[in-house]
């Protein structure tokens, strides 16, 4: 079973899982209702509550809406008290008045003293299964004339408890908002603090290589002077130079694309990434560049790269992708390559290897790394977010890079997987082969 089987299967399961979840909790509400016997009016004022809270947009809307159905369905005189950032209970302006005492210490459940009933408003507490202090939002404060019954103040309590909870979906909402204004901001301030600046540096290097140039012009005049032992000097120096422009310009070549390739604006605008969909040739346009640029991190590293240089196919794997976020998924593979690559058993080389094979209607590029393998019950799990299996335990990691290899290959509808090979591992993607061209030919 592939991994892409593996996580179908584990799909239905949850979902089959949480299917009776919620059949046990729908059948405990049906009890639970039945033994709350709300009067006609109360389910109502319950029902009015819950469709006007979904329909009103401002939290203040709700505040109000909250005391006025009490105050209309009942002739209850409510005021309502929010826990702002402090965690003081402030009075909301409402429109009515109680006339209610200072707010002192507050209790979980509600509680009765001097003519006033006091209700506490909680919201969901993730991960508690008891209302505390913690996920207090408000409290509900209501004139007694006469002290409330006690199936009253179980209403009281659950209507609370509603109110409570839209609260809360109500502020998650505006927080989200909010998170996906400021990611959008966030985006815009990249294109021009950190996009921008880099296409200044691009026309440095381009002005850095017109003066190569230029130096070349002066190389050919002292050459024609006759001073050879300067003359060589001079050619070693620029050749130096030539070699470091060279390693400047890949390296801000890549920067640039990923850059680009993460940053877009409308990955901000829409939720998900957006892809560029280009027709590359892996071989050429993704896997030498991508081994090319990471060849010298396998040398600091002491790692040997077998061949030299990537294995590639006689004839093109065409296909249909987005540029810079496939040449971002090979990356990551080669970075934890040269990170958790260790000598195979009976060995004392650190090997890596990558290759990009015909696969029947795909390409496949295999990136291997020697070491031991992979424990099963593992490597099930290596494409989840922020899971890291025990091997890279002491090397620095985040624990999303192989999700966001998953992630992308999913957008591309192709696949991304670890095998056991002899020797090591095998980590590789797949993308459909894109149908033949002209210009193929």
């Amino acid at each position: 079973m592939d991994t892409a089987d593996r996580r179908t299967g584990a799909s239905a399961v949850s979902q089959g899982a949480e299917a009776e979840i919620v059949r046990a909790r729908i059948s405990t509400k049906i009890e639970a209702y039945r033994n709350y016997a709300f009067t006609d009016r109360q389910a109502r004022a319950m029902n009015i509550f819950f469709d006007l809270a979904q329909e009103f947009e401002e939290i203040r809307q709700v505040h109000i809406l909250a005391v006025l159905v009490l105050d209309m369905l009942f002739d209850y005189k409510a005021g309502l008290y929010i826990r702002n950032e402090a965690g003081r209970l402030t009075p909301v302006d409402t429109g009515l008045d109680v006339g209610a005492p200072a707010i002192g210490d507050v209790r979980d459940t509600l509680w009765r003293a001097g003519g006033f009933c006091y209700v506490p408003v909680h919201g969901k507490a993730a991960g508690q299964t008891a209302q505390t202090g913690e996920d207090l939002l408000g409290l509900l404060v209501l004139r007694e004339q006469t002290a409330f019954p006690e199936h009253t103040q179980l209403f009281l309590q659950k209507y609370a408890n509603r109110l409570g909870y839209c609260l809360h979906n109500k502020l998650m909402a505006a927080n989200n908002i909010g998170h996906l204004r400021f990611l959008r901001k966030l985006s815009k301030d990249i294109g021009h603090n950190i996009i921008t600046p880099n296409m200044r540096l691009k026309h440095q290097l381009n002005l850095f290589k017109a003066n190569l140039g230029r130096l070349d012009e002066r190389l050919a005049v002292l050459s024609d002077a006759g001073d050879a032992a300067v003359f060589q000097d001079i050619l070693a120096l620029r050749k130096v130079m030539d070699e470091q422009f060279a390693a400047v310009t890949a390296g801000f070549n890549n920067s640039a694309l990923f850059m680009e390739s993460l940053m877009r604006q409308s990955h901000f605008d829409l939720g998900h990434f957006v892809l560029r969909i280009a027709r590359l040739d892996m071989g050429k346009s993704i896997v030498a560049p991508q081994v090319e640029r990471y060849r010298y991190l396998f040398e600091e590293r002491g790692v040997e790269m077998e061949g030299g240089r990537a294995v590639l196919p006689d004839e093109p794997c065409f296909v249909e992708a987005d540029y810079g976020l496939i040449s971002q998924v090979l990356a990551n593979l080669l970075s934890n390559a040269a990170k958790y690559a260790s000598p195979a058993p009976g060995s004392d080389r650190r090997r890596v290897h990558c290759s990009l094979v015909k696969d029947g209607c795909n390409a496949k590029v295999i990136v291997f790394s020697t070491g031991p393998h992979i424990a099963p019950e593992e490597a099930v799990r290596l494409f989840d977010d922020d899971y890291r299996a025990s091997n890279a335990a002491e090397s620095y990691g985040t624990g999303h890079g192989l999700f966001f290899v998953r992630d992308i290959m999913e957008n591309h509808k192709g696949t991304a997987g670890y095998e056991p090979a002899p020797g090591g591992n095998n980590f590789y993607f797949t993308l459909p082969l894109a149908p033949q061209s002209e210009q193929d030919a």
